[in-house]
This record gives structure tokens, sequence and C-alpha cells, in this order.
């Protein structure tokens, strides 16, 4: 089993969650504050998260 990376950018406030290592392929926007990472198949591989401490 993969562990997932954290980590948090206090300057920016910012919150990346990688869940698997993987080259990105297309990144979405699930709203004004959160990102995805889509593999080639279309599993997320990453999730980025703005504003985190709110």
């Amino acid at each position: 089993m993969t562990e997932c990376l954290l980590r948090y950018f206090q300057d920016t406030d910012t919150l990346y969650i990688e869940l698997r290592p993987a080259p990105v392929s297309e990144t979405r926007d699930l709203d004004e504050n959160t990102v995805i990472d889509l593999d080639d198949r279309g599993t997320i591989c990453a999730i980025t998260i703005e504003h985190a401490s709110e």
C-alpha cells in the first residue's frame, strides 16, 4: 500500500495531498478552492486545497 504525502505551505495557506506518485495528465477545478490532478486513466493522483486553514 502506498502512503499519501501531505504538504502544507503556510505562506499561501495551501494543502497539497499526493495520493500516489504519477504523471499528471489533467488538472481540474472542483470549486474555487479545490483542484484535482488526474493521471492518463482519469484517476485522481493529487488534490490541492487553497485556504486550507479556513
